[in-house]
């Protein structure tokens, strides 16, 4: 503990979870402050892997779109801030409530807004305490938001959605199998029928990414049997079974990476890194980030309503349901007024006559500068085309 933040220790006995918290009020200078990321890059070599929030009042912004006013670069205070969240690997946690979390009570132009308080955690937080969220509220007579972190007790299983993994376009059963789900018979419009065959892949599409087993442990394994394999061929280096072993463990284990990193990658949804580059650990914390920043742990209902936990599912469906599952009244269509301008029915008859060979051969025997191509065509396309006005529009053709 020190002037600037107190470290505790929280124990969850019912459901034997563990927790670190540090709670921050920073100093109002930011060279006094460095002393405050100093502790806590130290307390985070005490925490390690395990789940730590830290929250407070920092006294200083994160990002530039964290105040409304000032200058619009990075300043000192901002950038040693930021070095300390990067260093000891904090996020935000999902928040609601108010952007802005602290004010100097603005009259008309001279106030200010900042957003100064914050509940960051680190990855294993996001893992432990899955739903986890921040509520910022009005600050009322103080200059200062209320914080609140929700932690939930019990996290319910719920089934996963089905999602195509790119690695299954490598299995060499894919293609055939894709192509006997196809190949089915299925009645019904057309969309129907697509539709159909692609819930019909979804089991088999399963299985094959069953057998491909646990990724993550397989390159693990395989990384521990090719270490294996090659201090043995460090000291029989002339053995030649060594030798075929240690390739088969290679290209296997090379294999097993790809697959990873692919699958790594296909996870947190980043396409400007090359497969191949090896970024397993940096593809692993994105995902975790992605995943949490994803969620949705509290909305408010048209009422204004707030809604947490499985209440938040059933106001999405309730809202959609309000507009789009009712069946509405249907008016019947008043097309009398629709169409005001028409033409008389001899005139539309003559329109659509057929046209006689005399009156064909006229319109090609006329000058370009008074025929009917006069309308479409400009004099000066013609000049450019090396024809003059007295052209015939068959020379033209032609």
């Amino acid at each position: 503990m020190t002037d600037q933040v107190v470290h505790t220790f929280i124990r969850f006995k019912a459901y034997k979870e563990e927790l670190f918290c540090s709670f921050v009020y920073a100093h109002n200078r930011y060279t006094h402050r460095r002393r405050l990321w100093d502790n806590l890059g130290l307390h985070n070599q005490l925490v390690r892997n395990r789940p730590w929030c830290v929250l407070g009042d920092f006294n200083s912004a994160l990002n530039l779109e964290d105040k409304v006013e000032g200058s619009s670069i990075i300043d000192i205070a901002m950038r040693e801030f930021k070095e300390c969240v990067d260093a000891n690997e904090l996020v935000d946690i999902n928040r609601s409530g108010l952007q802005f979390t602290w004010s100097q009570k603005p009259r008309g132009l001279d106030g200010t807004l900042r957003k100064i308080d914050r509940i960051m955690a680190n990855l294993r937080f996001l893992d432990s305490f899955a739903g986890a969220h921040a509520v910022f509220q009005p600050y009322r007579v103080s200059d200062h938001s209320l914080a609140i972190l929700h932690i939930p007790t019990i996290c319910k299983f719920k089934p996963r959605p089905f999602k195509f993994s790119n690695i299954l376009v490598q299995n060499s059963r894919f293609k055939q199998q894709v192509q006997d789900s196809w190949c089915t018979s299925v009645s019904g419009f057309h969309m129907f029928k697509v539709v159909s065959k692609l819930k019909a892949l979804k089991k088999p599409f399963r299985s094959m990414l069953f057998r491909e087993e646990n990724i993550h442990e397989k390159v693990t394994k395989l990384r521990h049997e090719l270490d294996v394999v090659q201090r043995a061929l460090d000291l029989d280096p002339f053995n030649v079974d060594l030798r075929e072993e240690e390739a088969c463990y290679l290209n296997a284990f090379n294999e097993a990476v790809l697959k990873e990193e692919c699958f790594l990658k296909q996870k947190a949804k980043v396409e400007w890194l090359q497969v191949g580059d090896s970024n397993s650990a940096y593809f692993h914390k994105v995902v975790k980030s992605r995943k949490a920043r994803s969620r949705i742990d509290l909305i408010c209902d048209g009422n204004g309503v707030q809604l947490v936990d499985d209440q938040v599912p059933n106001a999405f469906v309730s809202y959609f349901t309000s507009f789009l599952g009712q069946e509405g009244p249907i008016l019947p269509l008043d097309d009398s007024d629709l169409f005001t301008s028409t033409l008389d029915h001899t005139v539309a008859l003559y329109m659509v006559r057929d046209v006689m060979a005399r009156e064909a051969s006229a319109w090609f025997d006329k000058w370009c500068s008074v025929g009917p191509l006069s309308l479409i065509v400009s004099s000066r396309d013609i000049h450019r085309a090396g024809f003059s006005s007295n052209s015939l529009v068959r020379d033209i053709i032609s």
